[in-house]
């Protein structure tokens, strides 16, 4: 292949690295077994790496006839990267290492943080409160609900959340506020991407993720890669239809599938039917579920019911390999993840997809923002795609 040296040189670079991600540990000539690189290249490739402290050497396997081989594996804590999930109710921030693994974890309520400002002010404080080492941190990720301009880096139409963060460009004031590289896309998009990178889909080329928090959105990943669509918008799985025949929408369409599984009309069904105390947690309608106590088990069968059917037709449409059920409703209890495999299973059969629980917990979105950062490290496809 002829090109740019400089391009050439990255493009090499991040191949090695990933295949000392997959295979290691790995001595130097099965990297260049894997990649078909040669020797000379692979070589110069792991010194660079092993000068950044991204990669280490474990020492040599036994030797086949010759000299020993050095072995090779990612040095976890070499780097990381900051993930923030923005969320409508609260904003978690963590620190992963080279193969997203949380090194520290906190969070704030939304309304506590006016804005990037005040979101700028909070990270500062997050590096310093937990020693994280400045200059390990390679990038800041950032992963908020609704539609968002991931190339122009700015939060468009985040549904429920405070004014200050709409329109809001998030990427370039992180960037002049921390003197940091940043990244940005939607909440369900980027647990996807977490996952397909480092979680239960990492042998999986095409994966959903469903994040059930306040509502409910869809992450579609297709061969390695974020699947945005033509308007950025492949996430509103919350209104695609589901009964044409069910009730009005705030988007103003019928049988939305946000009709049965927001955690608003939940909330509405539920007070349709008994009091309920403006404090009251989900754990008590789960529990009540649980004991067949109604409205709540009526109100939570209709949740499993439409939303079994949703992933269905997901999985129907777009044959993945693994569906990861995420967010605050489904992980609130096994209880609701449990019994949205059921639907799904149901309905779809045995066999030919996993469905599952995200290995993240409530991380995901967070770890899924820094995977943002971790990507442009591993994934050489980037740079032809975006020289």
């Amino acid at each position: 292949m002829k090109g740019n040296p400089e391009l050439l040189r990255q493009l090499n670079e991040r191949r090695i690295f990933n295949t000392i991600r997959l295979k290691g540990p790995i001595s130097r000539v099965a990297l260049q077994r894997q990649t078909n690189l040669t020797l000379p290249t692979v070589s110069r490739a792991v010194e660079t790496l092993l000068e950044h402290g991204w990669v280490r050497s474990i020492g040599v396997a036994d030797s086949s006839g010759g000299r020993p081989p050095e072995m090779l594996e990612i040095c976890a804590g070499g780097a990381g990267a900051i993930g923030v999930e923005i969320g409508r109710q609260e904003a978690r921030v963590v620190y992963v290492n080279l193969v997203a693994e949380v090194e520290a974890e906190t969070s704030i309520d939304i309304h506590e943080l006016d804005g990037p400002n005040h979101l700028i002010a909070y990270l500062q404080n997050f590096i310093e409160t937990y020693g994280v080492d400045k200059s390990r941190i390679l990038g800041v990720g950032v992963a908020a609900p609704g539609t968002v301009d991931a190339p122009g880096g700015r939060i468009l139409y985040p549904s429920d959340l405070p004014e200050a963060w709409h329109g809001a460009e998030i990427v370039q004031q992180i960037g002049n506020g921390l003197h940091l590289q940043a990244w940005i896309e939607n909440d369900a998009n980027a647990a996807a991407l977490g996952e397909t990178w480092f979680g239960k889909g990492l042998d999986k080329r095409h994966s959903i993720f469903i994040l059930a928090d306040a509502g409910v959105g869809a992450g579609v990943v297709i061969d390695g890669k974020i699947y945005s669509g033509s308007n950025s918008t492949t996430g509103e799985f919350s209104h695609t239809i589901v009964d044409i025949h069910g009730e009005t929408c705030i988007c103003g369409r019928r049988g939305c599938l946000n009709t049965a599984v927001s955690i608003y009309n939940i909330d509405r069904a539920i007070r349709a039917g008994r009091s309920r105390a403006d404090g009251e947690s989900f754990d008590t309608v789960i529990a009540n579920a649980k004991r067949q106590l109604n409205p709540d088990a009526d109100v939570l069968h209709r949740f499993f019911e439409y939303l079994s059917v949703g992933i269905s037709n997901l999985v129907q449409v777009l044959d993945p390999g693994m569906v990861i059920l995420g967010g605050r409703m489904l992980l609130a209890d096994s209880f609701m993840t449990d019994s949205v495999i059921m639907g799904v299973r149901e309905i779809c059969g045995d066999g030919h997809f996993e469905i599952l629980p995200t290995s993240f917990g409530m991380n995901a979105v967070a770890v899924g923002a820094a995977t943002l950062v971790l990507q442009s490290l591993f994934d050489h496809t980037q740079l032809v795609a975006h020289p």
